[in-house]
């Protein structure tokens, strides 16, 4: 005697996949085709030429499917920022994570190193990351990604570890944000001149603002100023 399937096994699976994906699966695979889209477009175009036509027409997908994600372009580039800057922030952190934790100028220049060379592999990211975040209004090249309150955090703890007999308090966040402002702009300077300087000497034209700022707080500690 044959028995007859229960219907979630016939047509609600039947209507919940397509393909081999559910419902669910389609749509995030919509949403990555749309970002994947957005960071062309905005790579090649920038942020003020984009057009949320442009991003369907190099998703290949319709605006119907450009709504069921996105309203207006700017969020398109906001996703797209966020993603690419923690593309970035991995970069990073994974860099500064090899040299040993007692030698600061080593990992500085690891990070240094780490960014520079993300944004020259990939040009899009520059005009994402430095140009359009700079114009578009949406967010701040200062704010390249949201982990730097977790910089200034370290940066703090570490300098009271280094320097405990300091007459005063460093404002971390003004040294970071200084630091940060610098490696920014000049890294748009480089991506300008269609980066003709190579990295390692991009590094030393930078990470002599960390050899400052110990030259600074060893002075102030009462210390004879050596290697960051």
């Amino acid at each position: 005697m044959s028995s007859t399937p229960a219907p979630s096994d016939t047509g609600l699976v039947t209507a919940r996949r397509y393909g081999g994906a559910s419902a669910a699966e389609r749509q995030a695979q919509r949403l990555e085709r749309l970002l994947e889209a957005g960071f062309d477009v905005f790579g090649r175009m920038g942020y003020r030429d984009a057009t949320m036509r442009m991003v369907c027409s190099q998703a290949r997908l319709t605006d119907r499917y450009f709504y069921e994600h996105f309203t207006t372009v700017d969020e398109v580039f906001l996703a797209v920022h966020q993603k690419v800057s923690a593309d970035l922030a991995k970069v990073v952190l994974t860099a500064v994570a090899s040299p040993p934790m007692d030698d600061s100028m080593a990992m500085v220049r690891a990070g240094l190193k780490a960014f520079f060379e993300f944004i020259k592999e990939d040009p899009r990211r520059a005009q994402i990351l430095l140009m359009d975040a700079a114009t578009s209004g949406l967010t701040s090249p200062l704010n390249i990604n949201a982990r730097i309150s977790r910089y200034v955090d370290v940066m703090r703890l570490r300098l009271k570890m280094r320097y405990p007999d300091l007459p005063f308090q460093p404002d971390t966040e003004l040294i970071m944000g200084g630091f940060v402002g610098l490696i920014i702009h000049t890294a748009s300077v480089w991506v300008q001149r269609k980066f003709d300087t190579p990295v390692d000497s991009l590094v030393d034209h930078t990470s002599f603002s960390w050899l400052g700022l110990h030259t600074w707080l060893a002075t102030q500690n009462g210390l004879t100023p050596a290697k960051g």
